[in-house]
């Protein structure tokens, strides 16, 4: 059919531009890109992220997080036929490395999910395992970064009547934090061979303690 011969296309030139990458860097950079990749298309169910908040949620060590941030973002360079850095709003993304990293055209995610392994080789870490570790990440963060009172509203008031309440968010809830309070769930509905003994003692401390009303005023902030 024609919109068969269309995928057919679009599937070539996708696998065209990240073989041009892959042929010019080494294998650890390759293996590298896959997970970008892979985050890459997970977060498009869920919101796109930025290197800096892929960084805080992969990197347990904070030490890590700078190295990842750049080479995250030089893969997005690389392959800038098909990603981009979505610098459309300033105030929240003032940096190359703190703007949201899209596809080009939603295909390219489509492409991804069906395509991976054909297009740069047999994954080093399969879909499930980087759910497990951005459920991790998301566990580490929400009860580090979680407090009550978290935007800081002076007086008891509807979240519809804060007049400044999406400032207030951007300025006391960093893009990880926005997402591990939103979409943690989402990564725990993934995992259908087990769960890390830290991650399940987490979800515990979340769940069993005060710390699940903190989650439940972020939620309510956020609209979710």
């Amino acid at each position: 059919s024609e919109d068969g011969a269309s995928w057919v296309q679009l599937d070539e030139l996708y696998e065209k531009v990240l073989r041009h990458v892959m042929r010019h860097h080494n294998q650890d950079y390759v293996l590298f890109m896959q997970t970008v990749l892979m985050i890459i298309s997970i977060a498009a169910d869920t919101r796109p992220l930025s290197a800096k908040a892929m960084a805080a949620l992969l990197c347990n060590n904070p030490q890590d997080r700078g190295d990842f941030e750049r080479d995250a973002s030089d893969v997005v360079e690389k392959l800038h036929p098909v990603l981009y850095f979505d610098t459309s709003n300033p105030t929240s993304a003032p940096s190359r490395q703190e703007a949201p990293i899209r596809a080009r055209h939603g295909s390219f995610y489509e492409f991804l999910k069906r395509k991976f392994n054909d297009a740069i080789g047999q994954r080093r870490e399969n879909p499930e395992y980087i759910h497990g570790r951005m459920l991790d990440g998301c566990m580490r963060i929400l009860l580090d970064e979680l407090r009550f009172n978290i935007c800081k509203i002076e007086v008891p008031v509807l979240n519809k009547d804060i007049q400044d309440l999406n400032a207030r968010i951007s300025e006391h809830m960093n893009e990880a934090l926005q997402y591990a309070t939103r979409f943690w769930f989402v990564h725990l509905s993934h995992l259908t061979s087990g769960i890390e003994s830290s991650t399940t003692s987490g979800i515990l401390k979340l769940l069993s303690s005060k710390r699940i009303l903190f989650w439940l005023e972020s939620l309510s902030l956020q609209g979710a």
